[in-house]
């Protein structure tokens, strides 16, 4: 036998005090409070860098700001847009209007974009038409119960003429005059229709 912890004791002593034990251990049915288990404590996974990082991130934002980004078609399906941390941007199909992008084949959709100092004119490579579908950034619509249209048999998530989204210090509202969007730190803002629009 080895050491208990405390004092040595000789062999003879140990055996009989194990057998006065065994006993007593047998009814109590596992081993005396305070003794050390020999089986490793359980493993506890603690979570990584990264969980903690994206956990502690995510505190204080809005449902529709944990999503990242957001997009949505205006009813009329002409001008759909796109709502992020950084900015605004919105593509616009057929005006009534000369804008200042020039058509191209690489430039489906003019863009009005407010990312910087003040809304401009632009052309994006990507369509803000795609980011509308529901399988993409329209998929906001499930949990914030808005409106869907399905176009070529793709969910769109649409705001509603009266409506209107909020994150990350932007905000678009949808009205019969055109989507009107605004950063709300400074009130940079654009008007965008078919017949008409306001760059402030």
């Amino acid at each position: 036998m080895g050491e208990v912890i405390g004092q040595r004791r000789g062999r003879r002593g140990t055996l009989a005090a194990l057998a006065l034990l065994l006993p007593v251990l047998a009814a109590c049915g596992g081993e005396p409070e305070g003794t050390r288990s020999t089986e490793p404590p359980p493993l506890v996974e603690s979570p990584s860098p990264s969980e903690s990082a994206s956990t502690s991130s995510e505190e204080g934002l809005t449902a529709l700001e944990r999503r990242g980004r957001v997009a949505f078609l205006m009813p009329s399906q002409n001008v759909a847009c796109l709502i992020e941390e950084l900015g605004i941007m919105c593509d616009i199909r057929n005006t009534a209007y000369q804008h200042t992008i020039a058509a191209a084949r690489n430039c489906p959709e003019p863009t009005v974009e407010l990312y910087e100092e003040e809304p401009v004119w632009t052309c994006s490579r990507s369509s803000r038409f795609v980011d509308a579908q529901v399988r993409n950034e329209g998929g906001w619509v499930r949990t914030a119960g808005g409106t869907t249209e399905r176009i070529n048999g793709i969910d769109h998530a649409v705001l509603d003429y009266g409506e209107s989204l909020e994150l990350f210090g932007h905000r678009c509202e949808s009205k019969e005059t055109g989507v009107e969007c605004r950063r709300l730190e400074d009130g940079r803002r654009f008007r965008l229709a078919t017949h008409d629009f306001e760059l402030h």
